[in-house]
């Protein structure tokens, strides 16, 4: 089963050309990843997730008293993160996903006493106290990923001894979420969790540790009903550490990720890699 964060268990360069004018045909190759160096706390830093604004990266760090969720802005470098305080409690407060418009921060939390999926609103500011996902308050699950449109959501099902990818879906976006299962066609013999979409819903890239060590790995679909291809691993960001939780930018062209990689402070470190 996947330990809560990473997992199965920003010097900044590249960031300053942050890729936000919605080019539709990046290259299809990712550059070497770069440590986000600002960010780094001496302790563990994972989930890191980019608002389609380009600028707001939400991401977990026990850098205090335990796991919480923390935010920084980027303008030409990372500001200081700060802990989200309305989403902060005694309990794990980890995984964020934002809705596609970035008025939603979905999040995992085990405030509840068991691994439950959240969301508050942002308008820019302020997130709202966070309440349970409409229709998925039972699930025992971690690392949502919201599809573009918002109207299906993947997540990782810890309910069993091994982890593995599920979804749910929702005919409208006031609708509450319909969970739909397992993705059968990807159910391993390892574990599987933590995914993020690209903006046309057609690829997903998620943590596993099918290869004998925690990497990360993608998988394509033809069309968003269609079935998912056998995943492969992405060797661009794979290193002699571990890799967890990507999450890719609303315009494509950015993967964020943790790792423990050698040259980082030696526990988990924020990455980016670009195309």
């Amino acid at each position: 089963m996947v330990a809560a964060c990473g997992r199965f268990d920003f010097d900044v360069v590249g960031s300053a050309d942050a890729r936000v004018d919605g080019d539709a045909s990046p290259r299809t190759t990712w550059s070497a990843p770069v440590r986000l160096a600002a960010l780094s706390s001496g302790g563990n830093d994972w989930g890191p997730a980019l608002r389609s604004d380009g600028i707001t990266l939400a991401f977990a760090s026990d850098r205090g008293s335990d796991l919480d969720l923390y935010v920084s802005t980027y303008t030409g470098t990372w500001s200081a993160p700060v802990a989200i305080s309305s989403l902060d409690t005694p309990s794990v407060d980890l995984d964020p996903a934002w809705s596609s418009d970035g008025t939603l921060l979905y999040f995992a939390s085990d405030r509840s006493g068991a691994q439950r999926l959240y969301q508050a609103t942002f308008d820019g500011i302020t997130f709202s106290a966070p309440t349970l996902v409409p229709g998925l308050s039972t699930l025992d699950a971690l690392g949502p990923a919201i599809s573009p449109g918002d109207l299906e959501l993947i997540y990782t099902d810890v309910a069993s001894a091994s982890s593995h990818l599920a979804y749910a879906t929702r005919a409208s976006v006031t609708a509450p979420w319909n969970d739909q299962g397992d993705i059968l066609e990807l159910l391993p013999s390892a574990d599987d969790g933590f995914p993020t979409l690209t903006p046309d819903g057609l690829t997903m890239y998620f943590e596993t540790n099918r290869d004998g060590q925690l990497h990360i790995f993608s998988t394509t679909r033809q069309t968003l009903s269609a079935s998912w291809s056998s995943p492969s691993v992405v060797a661009e960001t794979t290193s002699d550490g571990d890799e967890s939780d990507p999450s890719i930018s609303a315009d494509g062209h950015r993967l964020f990720f943790g790792s423990d990689r050698s040259g980082g402070s030696g526990l988990d470190d924020l990455y980016e890699a670009t195309r």
